[in-house]
């Protein structure tokens, strides 16, 4: 089973370096007033055991103004990891989310994973989205990624 080390971002002054995940969240996407109301986060990971592995983060407070690092230690040694998170409002509304291209896990070394959370918007058509965004099956997703944008 999977292990996880939770800490605010100025109680880790290095990231650990022996085997594990250092995973960072970057909210700064998500307005203040969204990232206040998260009531739950849920982290899913493919590639670990069981498969996927789900759990959810204890994360709410720490996503008000500042980046969340934590560690995560796979049951697995090898093989590629895929991260995703999501965040959701009291009514369990989608607030949030971000994904991780695939990390090869290194036997006795440390991976680095970033998590950008980008606002989770809905659409009728691409013109209610944001920049570099289009209309996608009543969703906004990130259309261009050229210019290190979504």
């Amino acid at each position: 089973m999977a292990a996880l080390v939770l800490a605010a971002s100025g109680c880790m002054p290095d990231p650990p370096t022996g085997f594990g995940v250092n995973v960072t969240i970057d909210p700064t996407a998500l307005s203040t007033s969204a990232r206040m109301h998260v009531a739950e986060s849920l982290l899913t990971v493919h590639g670990d055991l069981p498969d996927p592995y789900a759990m959810p983060l204890d994360i709410h407070t720490q996503l008000v103004g500042r980046k969340v690092r934590f560690r995560y230690l796979p049951a697995v040694h090898s093989g590629a990891l895929d991260f995703h998170l999501a965040l959701y409002d009291g009514a369990n509304n989608l607030l949030g989310e971000g994904a991780s291209e695939p990390v090869s896990l290194v036997d006795g070394s440390a991976v680095e994973v970033k998590l950008v959370l980008v606002r989770h918007l809905t659409c009728a058509v691409t013109s209610d989205c944001p920049e570099g965004f289009s209309c996608a099956d009543r969703w906004c997703v990130c259309s261009s990624h050229s210019d290190g944008g979504c």
